[in-house]
């Protein structure tokens, strides 16, 4: 079951949070594409998202970071996935599906 449906062609805004507690960092990888990050912590992005255009497809987030992201799914419509890419937390389920209606 989808964790999200969103619309082809249709601006979002994403947050991803780190609030797993520990000293955990996840890389979260998202399919079928890239995204700019717009906020990180409720302040500027990293350096090398700063500019509010640097196209990225993983996001790192650090124990309790937050960051927020602009994506458009523009070109095509399917089940996808995102997931972190610690391999001890893929291997572990640490996924979601989204679908692109």
């Amino acid at each position: 079951m989808p964790i999200a449906t969103v619309p082809k062609n249709t601006p979002e805004v994403w947050t991803f949070s780190n609030g797993s507690g520990g000293t955990w960092w996840h890389p979260v990888h998202v399919h079928h594409e890239f995204m700019r990050v717009i906020s990180r912590n409720s302040g500027a992005p990293l350096a090398d998202e700063a500019d509010g255009m640097a196209r990225k497809d993983t996001i790192l987030l650090g124990v309790g970071d937050s960051v927020d992201v602009h994506v458009n799914f523009r070109d095509f419509t399917g089940n996808f996935m995102f997931h972190c890419h610690n391999l001890e937390h893929e291997d572990h389920f640490m996924m979601a599906r989204f679908d692109v209606v």
